[in-house]
Parts: C-alpha cells; sequence; structure tokens
C-alpha cells in the first residue's frame, strides 16, 4: 500500500516542470486567464476567482496527447506539475495544508475534504442564431486522473471533483445522476480490466496492473467525458469547478478541462442522436436506448451481470477461534445486505469477532466493516462470492483502524418451500476470510450458521 508518502516526494513536481516530457504544465496564470482558456463561443463570463494553492492551478499542453486533448487548464489536488508523466512514481503528493471545500463534502457524505482547488465564475448565455446549435445548452469537455487508482478504488479515499452550476453538480456518468469519482469509475481492486461497468470509461496506467504507457505519473484516468447542461439564454448563471483530496491529504488528483470547450453546443459522441448527457451508452450507438435491467446503462454496453443475484441480506453467527487456534471456542455475529447497483455489486456488512471475551491477543480482529463495491464477484448455488476492501479494527493498540482486503462467501442453503426460517437445515453458510493486509489470514472459522439466517431475493 501506498497511503504514507516520504517529504522528499512532495515537491517532486516542481523538479520535473521544467522537463522536456510532452505533457507539460504552468502555474503562473490569473484566475481570468484560466477561465478565458476553456471558453468557447455563446457563453460570456465575469466575476472570476480562484481559491487555492498557487501550484493547483495552470494551464497545461500536451503534445503526446496522453490526456486526450492537446491543451486546457489543469486543477489539483496537490502539485499540478505532478502529472508529468513518465510514471515512475507509484504515490505522487503535494500536501498544500490548504482547506477543503463545503459543496465537495456533499459529494462524499461522512468525510471531509481537504486541499482544495476551486475555480468558479459567473457566465451568461448568449442568444445564437445559428438554427444548428441548441442555445440552451452549454458544454465543455473534461477527463479526470489521480494517483489513488488502482490500490484505493473503493475506500474512503476517494478524491472528489465537481462541476457546480447554479449548485447542482453536473459531473456526472452519462445517463445517469452518478457523479464521476475514483469509487464510481474504475476497473475494481484489485484492478481486472472490464470487471465493472464503467471500465469502458477507464484507463488503466498503473505500474503495477500492467500501465505505465501512457505519458502521465498519474496511476488512472478517465476518457474524455463530455458534460452537457441545460440554461436560459441571457440569465446570468454560476459554475465552480472544484476538486480535493479526501481522507487525507495524500496522493494528488486532478481534472483537465479542454481549451476553448465551454461553449454553447450539442454533443453527441457516438452519432445516434441522442446527447451524451442523456444517452445511456454514449460510446456506442443505440438509438433504442434499450436497458433491460434497468440499471442505468444501455444493453450495447452493459457488463454481463446477468447471473448475479439482484439481493442476498442476512444475519447471525457462526463459530470462530482464537488467532492461532484451531478449535472454535466462541460464537461471531454477523449482518450484511448484497445488492446489484448500475455500478455492481453493492456491500454493506457488519462483522463483530467477539474475541475481547477470550482472548488478549494484540493481533486478533475485533471488528470488520464493509461498505463499497465487490470485485471478482461470481454466483455459487443460491449465493454469491466476492473479494472487496475491508476495514478491520483491532484489540491492540487502541482499537487501531486498518485497511486490508478480504474475502467472502455468502450461501441461502434453504429449502424451497420452507420460508424465511431463522436456521434452517442444512444451514446457512457464512465466512469471511482477510485475504491481504495487516490482518492478512484470518478467519471467521466454521461456516454454518449456528443462529441467523440469510435470505436470496
Amino acid at each position: 500500500m501506498k497511503r504514507f508518502i516520504s517529504p522528499s516526494l512532495l515537491w517532486m513536481g516542481l523538479i520535473c516542470a521544467g522537463s522536456s516530457f510532452a505533457l507539460t504544465t504552468n502555474s503562473s496564470y490569473t484566475p481570468e486567464q484560466l477561465a478565458n482558456t476553456i471558453l468557447g463561443e455563446g457563453v460570456t463570463i465575469s466575476n472570476v476567482s480562484y481559491t487555492g494553492a498557487d501550484v493547483a492551478a495552470g494551464i497545461f499542453n500536451d503534445g503526446s496527447n496522453s490526456i486526450g486533448f492537446e491543451s486546457g487548464i489543469v486543477l489539483s489536488s496537490g502539485n499540478i506539475a505532478n502529472v508529468i508523466g513518465p510514471n515512475n512514481n507509484d504515490g505522487i503528493s503535494a500536501v498544500n495544508a490548504t482547506l477543503g471545500d463545503a459543496d465537495l463534502n456533499t459529494l462524499v457524505a461522512g468525510y471531509s475534504t481537504y486541499d482544495a482547488a476551486v475555480l468558479e465564475f459567473d457566465f451568461v448565455v448568449d442568444v445564437v442564431p445559428d438554427s444548428s446549435l441548441d442555445a440552451t445548452s452549454v458544454t465543455f469537455q473534461y477527463v479526470f486522473t489521480s494517483d489513488e487508482y488502482n490500490d484505493f478504488v473503493n475506500t474512503s479515499y476517494n478524491d472528489v471533483f465537481g462541476f457546480f452550476v447554479n449548485g447542482n453538480n453536473v459531473a456526472l456518468i452519462p445517463g445517469t445522476t452518478i457523479p464521476v469519482a475514483i469509487n464510481t469509475v474504475n476497473s475494481g481492486n484489485p484492478y481486472i480490466a472490464g470487471s465493472t461497468s464503467t471500465s469502458v470509461y477507464y484507463r488503466n496506467n498503473d505500474l503495477d496492473d500492467g500501465g505505465g504507457s501512457i505519458d502521465t505519473q498519474m496511476d488512472g484516468l478517465t476518457i474524455i467525458f463530455n458534460t452537457q447542461f441545460d440554461v436560459i439564454p441571457g440569465e446570468v448563471n454560476h459554475i465552480k469547478l472544484a476538486i480535493a483530496d479526501t481522507g487525507d491529504v495524500y496522493l494528488d488528483s486532478n481534472v483537465f478541462i479542454k481549451a476553448g470547450s465551454f461553449n454553447v453546443g450539442f454533443i453527441d459522441t457516438d452519432q445516434d442522436g441522442i446527447s451524451d448527457i442523456k444517452d445511456t451508452c454514449p460510446l456506442i450507438s443505440n438509438p433504442d436506448q434499450q436497458d433491460l435491467d434497468k440499471d442505468g446503462f444501455g444493453n450495447v454496453c452493459d457488463n454481463d451481470l446477468s447471473i448475479i443475484l439482484n439481493k442476498i441480506t442476512g444475519g447471525g453467527a457462526v463459530m470462530s477461534a482464537p488467532v492461532g487456534e484451531e478449535q472454535a471456542t466462541h460464537p461471531t455475529s454477523f449482518g450484511f445486505k448484497v445488492s446489484r447497483e448500475p455500478l455492481g455489486i453493492m456491500v454493506h456488512l457488519e462483522y463483530n469477532d467477539h474475541v475481547k471475551k477470550v482472548s488478549s491477543e494484540d493481533t486478533s480482529p475485533l471488528q470488520i466493516h464493509i461498505d463499497g463495491y465487490a470485485s471478482g464477484v461470481y454466483e455459487v448455488v443460491n449465493g454469491i462470492e466476492f473479494d472487496i476492501p475491508c476495514t478491520v479494527r483491532k484489540l491492540e493498540p487502541d482499537n487501531n483502524r486498518e485497511l486490508n482486503y478480504c474475502h467472502i462467501r455468502i450461501q441461502d442453503n434453504s429449502q424451497p418451500g420452507t420460508g424465511n426460517v431463522k436456521k434452517g437445515t442444512p444451514a446457512d453458510e457464512f465466512h469471511i476470510e482477510v485475504i491481504s493486509g495487516p490482518q492478512e489470514s484470518y478467519s471467521s472459522g466454521a461456516v454454518e450458521l449456528i443462529r441467523g439466517n440469510i435470505k436470496v431475493h
């Protein structure tokens, strides 16, 4: 894991800024110059302001086309110089010691943001006589990148950005109301190409996962997203472009916005007559917009999750043993909900070993908490298995919490017609094992429930 960064690396980006790599950045521009860089036709701007570190905002040029467009502005939760390739540092960071942002906090409920970079301005859409344009629609293009990929996908370190138009975030996955973020656009953790519904929007550049060919220091980035929203011509609107670290101040994330792309227009990448912002599959033509599984993604770009159960819930107890012991000595308890959502398999789970009653060993896990998307998912008979990041709380020292990786197996063994019994015959099964991390090799023990119930819906 690459969570903690050596202080000697924090200023590496400043050294790289003068290099001869094709991707270059420059932070010596005024807020007005940044806003005018992305300004296109049919829009007039005013009242420009910037909040954040000087090194966290600037203009970039990309002759290598690693980002996807040649120039524009870049906002960062660290130092924009750190985006410069090649990728030879698995944990690039700059700590700016600046505040987070209240609007971004709303996108990561329960967590705090740090080192925010915020560019905002008022704008008015001019009445455009050209009938080929939709005079009420404003568009711009952007790419999100981060060094949190892929190690911290589906964790609390979900660095966040947002484009707030009149207070509403418009940086959304096409065809959905889901914000674009590390935990929503990725190929799983561990990384498996094509393993999620949003893999089509993700480009891997993590050296540990076969990446590194894209000329940027960032471990992952999205494809070009086209954002489109409607406003009333002639009225004053306000836009806020913001990005920040979440959970801690480490590992930079950045958003690139294409020069001249903030203008009046209609974007339809796949030329199927449906604007990207409303298209259920904006990269592949699907004029019928069929979405049989109602997950927000059109049939033509859906991952095949047809074998995955819609929902499985339950709770109860199994017999476990203290770490290092073979004989089961005490009951654990657990409760969970696993459900299929538009972006994959969402897991909410709480597990308690109750080891405090029987053991004082300082490495013994006490509780395991899971709240995120699963990877490596496959179906078993009336059940499911998957891998997922998990937070383990230990007895010593001081109830310390550590990020690990867990494998979970859940199975409903109730016989047809028996109903929602509390303990069927044969018993339902539940098993959790820490497969990597500080608590690796911990297991919940026996798989058969001694009380409780698991139910497939």
